[in-house]
């Protein structure tokens, strides 16, 4: 068996120091004085209370590793305390295989101490929007949304809270059943996050008064979110509307060569308001609705809106609707009345109070003669 190497030779000096420290943990040693066969030197004698111990370096000058074995086989000595002298051997072996364990986890770092950096509000925004839509839109658990959607939130027909955000989505959800929300993007700040999506489905149910036609839809769309402690408490939804009645047939593949041929049967509803400046925000909220209501109805083709005052502070506020043809106004009107007793809306009851007066009428585009 190979000699052992002197332990100052193998082991960094930071490490004999806690093996000396080891060794000279109680104070006192008991050591019997031991010369091991092929060493140089003996074991220190046994020391008294106000004797200076050796010092480790004292104690590897007289007892260098050597090629024999710390397990008992001694030149032609006897031991006196035998058991006293196994212990040391096995104490010495011990602190030895220590030594490594010992200055390694000294140097290892404590993990468990490092704190986790905190979210910026920004990203505590963002990841609201991103679970509303992971966990809550695509996995249908709409009781998730009182989590993330204030009670305050004013929907497009008038109600509020999570309720009014889950009919909305129900709209979706009914005649798409399989819809799936996947986020593209989402970029917040301050209080304001907006997230693009892809849409997709397979239209297995009726959507506003269109029949189930089986076909997939893959659309796009975009959210536009204002937050307050952590909840939503506003939203402004944009989608391609007409990308998604062209996938449900409900609209031509070529809008561009359908409304020129058929432009000369359009026809544009225009309503003129007048109304006071502080009647203004109750007026406006009706108005997206409306206009919220109306792009999904069949033979919906644009609309706009425009606004001025006039000498005394007064609005001037003017709707334009273009349906494709007179039938699909009449249809259209007819389904406006149903939605307004549905939600026990009565627009006459509004204006009066509101002081709000309005002129209204259909309309052709004059085309210019070739």
């Amino acid at each position: 068996m190979p000699g052992w190497l002197p332990l100052w030779r193998v082991l960094p000096e930071e490490d004999v120091v806690h093996l000396e420290g080891l060794l000279h943990l109680n104070g006192t040693s008991n050591i019997p004085k031991v010369p091991f066969r092929g060493c140089r030197g003996h074991a220190t004698a046994k020391r008294s209370k106000t004797e200076a111990p050796p010092t480790f370096n004292d104690f590897l000058q007289s007892l260098p590793f050597c090629s024999g074995y710390l397990s008992g086989r001694f030149q032609n000595q006897t031991i006196t305390n035998m058991k006293t002298a196994h212990a040391v051997s096995i104490s010495l072996i011990s602190a030895v295989l220590l030594i490594p364990v010992i200055s390694k986890a000294q140097n290892i770092p404590n993990n468990s101490k490092q704190e986790v950096p905190e979210m910026s509000a920004d990203q505590r925004n963002k990841e609201v929007i991103r679970t509303l839509y992971t966990e809550s839109l695509n996995k249908r658990n709409m009781e998730l949304l009182q989590d993330f959607i204030a009670e305050d939130f004013s929907g497009s027909n008038q109600e509020k809270g999570p309720a009014a955000f889950a009919r909305q989505v129900h709209t979706v959800l009914n005649a798409l059943p399989d819809a799936e929300w996947q986020i593209q993007e989402l970029v917040a700040e301050g209080n304001k996050v907006v997230v693009r999506w892809k849409l997709q489905g397979t239209h297995t149910g009726p959507f506003r008064t269109m029949a189930p036609t089986g076909n997939k839809v893959s659309n796009d769309g975009m959210g536009f979110f204002e937050l307050k402690d952590g909840k939503v408490i506003k939203g402004l939804v944009y989608t391609d509307r007409p990308g998604f009645l062209q996938e449900l047939d409900a609209l031509p593949s070529d809008l561009l060569s359908a409304n020129g041929g058929a432009r000369e049967e359009q026809v544009r509803f225009i309503d003129t308001f007048h109304l006071p400046r502080e009647a203004r925000e109750e007026f406006m909220h009706r108005v997206d609705i409306n206009r919220n209501f109306i792009k999904d109805l069949p033979g919906f083709v644009e609309d706009a809106a425009y606004e001025r005052t006039d000498e005394h502070g007064n609005l001037v506020f003017v709707t334009v609707a273009v349906w494709e043809n007179e039938a699909a106004l009449e249809h259209a009107k007819a389904a406006v009345q149903a939605e307004y007793k549905k939600q026990g809306f009565h627009p006459a009851e509004m204006f009066e109070r509101l002081n709000i007066t309005v002129e209204r009428g259909t309309f052709k585009e004059v085309l210019l003669q070739q």
